[in-house]
């Protein structure tokens, strides 16, 4: 049983490999010569790998469930970045000839690309997929995924490198070799800009979106998103690539090693060091599974008014973890948090003084701390 998201990582010869956030390796599948850069799939059923070399300038789905390795997407260049949007439907990419590339995953093959006409080093993706915003030489350029239409640039400051988006997606950060800024999504006039201290390699937001974390030189370092200040960084290994986040750690892979570094942050922003991961090969790139929300499932077998209704959500389900607690509302003002305990399941009763209508929910939690309700 897969308790953790995976998180997947090409490496030299040209594999994907699954590793668990405990360190455990799962069995590697081949991507061919050439795999960089990995995106996944929210449902975690499918990675998109690049290959930048001259005979292949592609893009390769690979199905994680059985490891088959799809018909190769053609793009206008090398990859540069890619990002995959919500739902899974496109996956963006920009090419080292400064074209943004939008990948329809259910036909495979390549919906529509448009000239940025500049370097185009690193994109985002508002969380609503409405729009992707591209950093083109010292400027971020808002393009409307729909149509394809791009808006006037927003200029920030020369050498800009990397871009991560705020979750909520109120703002989007951006940063140069040693500036870092914070720029709303909507309407602007300015916008705070803060040094680092050195050269910044690569940004992410942490999935709460309290926190910026930033590869600065061969450390991360923190950055609160409400008061934009920096905090104390932590050490990491040497030439590190890409930074991304779990739920609760971040991880940043180490050029021409088979390590990959990790951070942890605690409620109040301090990162401290977490275990390193160590694969086989030598590591290219690497991306971590979104953790999959669980399916809240719901009976109700009705009693009359002064008798108890029993609730009972054990169909729900989870693809990882366990279910930690179900919180459940009962529709008239009475609420109850049921903690779950494996092999105990537990029905809740609830007695309604009046008859009538009444909308029940039920919000399961697992583990990993993702929670809809039904």
């Amino acid at each position: 049983m897969v308790t953790f998201p995976p998180i997947w990582i090409t490496d030299f010869p040209g594999t994907l490999t699954p590793v668990q956030e405990t360190g455990v390796v799962g069995p590697a599948i081949g991507a061919t010569d050439g795999a960089y850069d990995v995106v996944v799939t929210p449902d975690g059923n499918r990675a998109y790998v690049s290959h930048r070399d001259t005979n292949t300038r592609a893009i390769v789905p690979i199905d994680l469930t059985t490891g088959a390795i799809g018909s190769a997407i053609p793009i206008p260049g090398n990859e540069v970045a890619m990002a995959m949007g919500p739902g899974g439907k496109t996956v963006y990419v920009t090419t080292d000839n400064g074209i943004l590339v939008l990948i329809d995953t259910a036909t495979g093959t390549v919906r529509s690309q448009l000239s940025m006409e500049g370097r185009t080093p690193d994109l985002a993706i508002l969380p609503n997929g409405a729009t992707a915003f591209v950093i083109v030489n010292d400027g971020v350029v808002p393009v409307d995924t729909r149509t394809l239409k791009p808006s006037l640039r927003i200029p920030v400051f020369a050498g800009l490198q990397s871009i991560t988006m705020i979750p909520d997606g109120t703002s989007f950060y951006v940063a140069s070799s040693d500036q870092i800024a914070a720029i709303p999504t909507g309407p602007r006039t300015t916008y705070p800009v803060t040094q680092l201290g050195g050269t910044t390699s690569s940004i992410v937001a942490t999935p709460d979106g309290r926190l910026v974390l930033a590869v600065v030189g061969t450390t991360v370092v923190p950055i609160d998103v409400a008061a934009f200040k920096p905090g104390t960084p932590v050490q990491i290994g040497a030439d590190p690539q890409r930074i991304f986040t779990t739920q609760d750690a971040a991880f940043i892979p180490l050029a021409d090693s088979h390590e990959i570094s990790s951070v942890l942050w605690s409620p109040s922003g301090r990162l401290t060091l977490g275990r390193d991961l160590v694969i086989p090969g030598q590591v290219n790139d690497a991306t971590a599974t979104a953790d999959q929300a669980p399916v809240a499932r719901l009976a109700v077998t009705v009693a009359p008014a002064g008798r108890a209704t029993i609730f009972d959500a054990t169909a729900s389900t989870t693809r990882y973890g366990a279910f930690r607690q179900f919180v459940w509302d009962f529709g008239d003002g009475a609420r109850t948090t049921i903690v779950s305990v494996p092999g105990r399941p537990y029905y809740p009763r609830h007695v309604y003084a009046k008859p009538g209508t009444y909308t029940v929910s039920v919000t399961a939690v697992n583990s990993q701390g993702t929670s809809p309700a039904k």
